[in-house]
């Protein structure tokens, strides 16, 4: 059986396992891009169900393959053709943060995920077992965690942090979150 607490940086977390068809069990972050957004999320003037959607498909500039992403009828298929296709848009490395920004302050600034965000006292932790250590930390089903940057985490962490300090203003991206072309490495998938 998964564990369902983790120790990371001397605190503790609660995980949540949700069982996946012939792939045993992951972790369900309640925070997750994969969950569709309570209205549409807009990038460069197209609509999209949730966060994984919109970002897969900024990987690219071929409207054909952004279509076919945008199509996709879940969040996993979107991310699966985002991971099948190279991706097109220049310097993606450092340019994924960015978009991640602008996708998660469309998400985190909507009536019902904000409450949400609000109501969540804790530094926000993407844990994963997928195996994902730039948006996340890697977790094995033991608790043993093999560490991560946790870019998602961190991202939704300073926008609650300045929704809280100045609750009208929009967040805005921190220098922290803008990465310089070849200052970090691809993804791995």
């Amino acid at each position: 059986m998964p564990a369902n607490k983790v120790i990371w940086e001397g605190k503790e977390y609660p995980i949540a396992w949700k069982p996946r068809p012939h792939e045993g069990s992951w972790v369900h972050n309640w925070f997750s891009n994969m969950t569709p957004c309570a209205e549409p999320i807009m990038w460069e003037g197209r609509l999209y169900r949730s966060v994984e959607h919109a970002y897969q498909a900024a990987k690219y500039t071929d409207p054909a393959k952004i279509e076919g992403v945008r199509d996709a009828a879940t969040s996993g298929d979107a991310k699966r053709l985002g991971q099948e296709w190279p991706t097109e848009t220049p310097n993606w490395p450092s340019y994924r943060v960015q978009v991640m920004w602008a996708l998660c302050v469309q998400k985190w600034t909507m009536p019902k995920h904000k409450e949400a965000l609000l109501s969540h006292a804790e530094p926000i932790v993407e844990f994963n077992n997928w195996e994902d250590d730039f948006w996340g930390v890697v977790l094995k089903p033991t608790g043993e965690v093999l560490g991560g940057q946790n870019y998602l985490g961190r991202i939704i962490t300073e926008i609650r942090r300045q929704l809280i300090s100045d609750p009208g203003s929009t967040p805005r991206i921190t220098p922290e979150f803008v990465l310089q072309p070849g200052s970090i490495q691809p993804e791995s998938h």
